[in-house]
């Protein structure tokens, strides 16, 4: 088993020194189709991750968008439509200079993933083993304003990132454990280093405590001091590796579960109940959580976006939404084989938690769907009753477009409105 894993890991999971000695930078994030690429919001702009870079874009700018595609000329007798104008774009990468045949090549290390608020003005993102500071005052020219590596190697890179007011951001650095790092205006640096018993995934701030998603289980942190002091571990079963919170229950997801967690008494956690979200997408796998009230909203790779509802009498998951084409359309199934899948994958969407009587009209619209989806972002505007979501680009460090969906919490399918090109 050992002879035939290990290389499996080395290739999924490189290091540059040995390439590039003198610039140790991890090219990839660890996890399902490369790990999630963060989308955040405020109440005017968007920002996401995508190609190596960070966008900005006014949220009405993004629903509204409809290109216009110029006339066809001798010159261009095919004209594509007229992309998207984004606010602004900051390319966030590493750079290499090397030689090949003489001349000089760029090779790009470090991609961007994960994204925080430090302040209104400031965000925070992580590049690999890297966290850099950008100054969004001005959102049509932001800029790079510091850069703290963090971590040797991408065994111990940055896997996730927490802003705590406008001084301080967390960062969860797999083997590197949880690290503290001090934000002044245009400056960073490491306050703390706390080993974790596993790898630190992720990290969630509430009040003077923090919680760490260890892969293995979560470990429980008073960050009121200078240095923070574990108050409790809890083995979670599950592989514990993304956390949201509502109130006193924290909630945490794996590859094919979601689960609750009382957190109302922080130094005796106590599992709540769970549920499996094993679906039909070969990579399906949830890589960003949110919990707003009674409602959890994932971003599920292939298995697009999912939206769950916590009863908290019963401990109970209904699954509301779940959204992404899942049909193959190349096999061109005739009415009959249609049906049948319909039925199948609202067999599946039952098994996942949603009512029998909304199933059945989830599949259907599902097989309607023009966009395939592969969600490894997502935001949540409730005011607008969107989802921005991030979607996978092969072969890139993120998606090249945004997706908006329009969902209704009573609809069990979000419709797709809009897309950025």
């Amino acid at each position: 088993m050992v002879r035939i894993l290990l290389p499996f890991l080395l290739f999924v999971h490189p290091t540059h020194s040995e390439t590039y000695p003198e610039q140790d930078y991890a090219s990839y994030t660890f996890g399902h189709l490369g790990g999630p690429r963060d989308v955040i919001g405020d109440k005017r702009y968007v920002y996401w991750i995508s190609s190596g870079r960070l966008r900005i874009a006014e949220k009405g700018a993004v629903i509204n968008f409809a290109p216009k595609v110029p006339q066809p000329s001798k010159q261009n007798p095919d004209p594509k439509p007229e992309p998207f104008a984004f606010t602004s774009e900051l390319d966030l990468r590493h750079s290499v200079e090397t030689e090949s045949g003489g001349k000089k090549v760029t090779q790009w290390r470090g991609l961007p993933d994960r994204l925080c608020f430090v302040s209104p003005d400031l965000l925070c993102v992580s590049t690999g083993l890297h966290l850099r500071l950008i100054d969004i005052k001005r959102r049509k020219s932001p800029k790079i304003v510091d850069t703290l590596r963090l971590s040797k190697n991408a065994f111990r890179g940055v896997s996730s990132i927490r802003s705590a007011g406008k001084s301080e951001v967390w960062a969860a650095c797999r083997r590197g454990g949880l690290i503290k790092v001090k934000v002044g205006r245009r400056k960073m640096s490491i306050a703390s280093q706390t080993p974790v018993n596993g790898w630190a995934t992720d990290v969630l701030l509430n009040g003077q405590h923090a919680f760490i998603a260890t892969g293995k289980g979560l470990e429980v942190f008073d960050v009121s001091g200078p240095d923070p002091k574990k108050l409790a571990e809890l083995d979670t079963l599950r592989h514990c590796e993304y956390l949201a919170l509502s109130g006193s229950t924290l909630f945490f997801t794996s590859k094919y579960y979601l689960v609750a967690i009382d957190i109302s008494e922080v130094t005796r956690p106590k599992v709540l109940s769970e549920i499996g979200t094993i679906d039909p997408f070969f990579y399906s796998g949830a890589v960003s959580l949110l919990a707003i009230g009674d409602y959890i909203y994932c971003s599920h790779t292939e298995g697009g976006a999912y939206v769950w509802q916590f009863d908290r009498p019963s401990k109970q998951f209904k699954l509301l939404i779940q959204s992404s084409y899942w049909g193959d359309r190349k096999k061109s199934p005739d009415k009959k084989q249609k049906a049948e899948m319909v039925r199948k994958k609202a067999e599946e969407l039952i098994q996942l938690g949603m009512e029998k009587k909304h199933a059945k009209a989830a599949a259907a619209d599902a097989w309607k769907a023009t966009s395939y989806l592969i969600a490894v972002g997502l935001h949540v505007d409730e005011r607008r009753k969107c989802f921005f979501v991030n979607p996978y680009d092969w072969g890139k460090s993120g998606g090249s477009h945004m997706h908006v969906y329009r969902y209704d919490l009573n609809v069990p399918h979000a419709q797709l409105i809009n897309w950025t090109e």
